[in-house]
């Protein structure tokens, strides 16, 4: 979901009149629908829009509770853990050491050099290192669902409102 449709969807869910906005009342309404079936996709654009503020629990129990129901033999500890490092993951993809490039700058320049980020190993990517197999697993599929959920529930509004 585009930046600018949540904080057009957050526009017009804090106006006292929307008279002038007949789309944004459309906007308001297909968000609503569609987040009945699509909770965990209806929270993350909420959360991304705040900054990470708002809805932060909301949204880290029901990632947990996805956990659980397709890693039942995790602790609850690790649920919640495997849920935290993925929203993690999903709110900070890139390296910082490289800012997603993947390669290392050249010593006082701005020029990139051949010899991959010693940090990411040349991925660009944000990595949580893991000891536990299972767990590097799971935060990979979690990470996945999330990205899943966003998309569906993106798709679903844009059905709402007729554009798909």
């Amino acid at each position: 979901m585009s930046v600018n449709l949540v904080t057009r969807v957050q526009r017009a869910e804090q106006s006292s009149d929307l008279s002038e906005h007949k789309h944004d009342i459309q906007l308001v309404r297909a968000a609503g629908v569609a987040s009945v079936r699509k909770r965990l996709g209806s929270l993350l654009p909420r959360f991304l829009a705040s900054g990470g503020h708002e809805g932060r629990i909301g949204l880290l129990d029901l990632l947990t509770a996805v956990v659980r129901r397709n890693y039942p033999a995790f602790t609850e500890v690790e649920r919640r853990g495997v849920a935290t490092g993925a929203l993690y993951l999903y709110l900070v993809p890139r390296c910082a050491a490289c800012k997603g490039r993947a390669f290392e700058l050249l010593k006082d320049t701005p020029t990139l050099s051949d010899k991959p980020c010693a940090e990411c190993k040349g991925t660009g990517r944000n990595e949580l290192h893991v000891r536990d197999e299972k767990i590097a697993q799971a935060l990979t599929w979690a990470g996945n669902e999330l990205a899943r959920a966003e998309q569906e529930y993106s798709a679903a509004v844009g059905r709402k409102l007729g554009r798909d």
